[in-house]
């Protein structure tokens, strides 16, 4: 993984890409965080900023945004844990289609902030680096990794105070192939030792954290994979499952 992740970085730096903040704190991953929801049908999930090139897009499930329609709504944490809810359509130029993965349960949309006066700043500000998305497979286990989710938001559309919930688990396995949730088919997953929560769906899992007592040192915080859910069994045992971002490498759909 050391090996494969300092490659990346090389690649990366001598190609002017790097972006300016490359670790990054909780407060601000929990940021990139939005929750999406249709008002009429209660169904939730979990949706990630992310840009490149002045172009800002959500990553999420495609199971998340399966029966979503014109009416569903992003809410965004602003300071003070205040709620900023936006409709969908308005910034994704009059339509709410996503872009689908054949295989995987991955689902893309591109945002358009100018219809919303100094929304373009605050993407800006909220939105991962694409070039911190990892989309490579040689991940090793016991890495330390973080992922955000709003599985707990009523009353939706009146709230007063509003902020993701944060996981904190280690990668527990490689890649295992085993049927989706959603639709029974057969997909590459990697597991967590923690289970997820119903409305984190979709939630980004990311590895390499800056803490307060870090000082100095080029290192990189990277999105590895977007949460499908949870596996348990009878015996009571429960680990999240996580969809690998190597799935974005064949996909024609480019965040470019």
């Amino acid at each position: 993984m050391k090996k494969a992740l300092l490659t990346v970085f090389i690649v990366f730096l001598f190609s002017n890409v790097l972006s300016q903040a490359v670790l990054k704190s909780i407060d601000e991953l929990a940021n990139t965080s939005v929750l999406l929801y249709r008002p009429s049908t209660g169904e939730d999930g979990t949706g990630n900023l992310v840009f490149t090139k002045n172009k800002f897009f959500i990553i999420t499930a495609s199971h998340v945004v399966k029966h979503f329609d014109n009416t569903t709504k992003m809410v965004l944490h602003l300071p003070g844990d205040k709620p900023l809810t936006i409709d969908l359509i308005s910034v994704s130029k009059g339509n709410s289609v996503w872009q689908i993965h054949p295989v995987a349960d991955l689902a893309i949309i591109q945002v358009y902030p100018e219809h919303i006066k100094g929304f373009d700043t605050l993407l800006a500000k909220y939105s991962f680096p694409t070039d911190q998305l990892y989309n490579g497979s040689d991940l090793e286990r016991d890495l330390d990794l973080t992922f955000f989710g709003y599985p707990i938001v009523e009353p939706i559309g009146n709230m007063n105070h509003f902020s993701a919930l944060s996981f904190h688990g280690t990668l527990a396995s490689g890649l295992i192939t085993i049927n989706r949730a959603d639709n029974g088919r057969p997909c590459d997953f990697i597991f967590m030792n923690i289970p997820s929560m119903q409305g984190c769906s979709g939630s980004g899992v990311y590895f390499n954290l800056s803490k307060p007592v870090m000082i100095g040192g080029i290192d990189r915080t990277w999105m590895i994979g977007i949460v499908h859910g949870t596996q348990g069994d009878a015996s009571g045992g429960k680990v999240a499952i996580i969809t690998p971002l190597s799935y974005l490498k064949d996909w024609e759909i480019q965040l470019n």
